[in-house]
């Protein structure tokens, strides 16, 4: 599940415009969590199969040739996402 998808962020993982996949869900509970709301609930999340994400995303790839953006995964566990995260990569 995915919390969301920001577009036009700067500064966050490198040089040039970024968007950013933000998922839902983590095991760990770190008591210095930066971000409580991929804890709660996921009921209102939306949920994407690797292929429906990229089908979201690709349209931001102008931007990434322009200005040298690209995307970053963030939040949640993504260690516990790899097979997700491969099969969006192979797209």
């Amino acid at each position: 599940m995915i919390i969301g998808v920001a577009r036009h962020c700067f500064s966050i993982d490198g040089d040039g415009v970024i968007t950013f996949v933000v998922f839902h869900g983590c095991q760990l509970r770190c008591c210095y969590c930066l971000n409580l709301q991929s804890l709660v609930d996921g009921d209102r999340f939306k949920e994407y199969t690797s292929g429906s994400l990229y089908d979201e995303v690709r349209t931001d790839e102008l931007y990434f040739f322009t200005v040298n953006g690209g995307m970053s995964l963030g939040r949640g566990k993504l260690c516990f996402l790899r097979n997700f995260i491969h099969e969006f990569r192979l797209l």
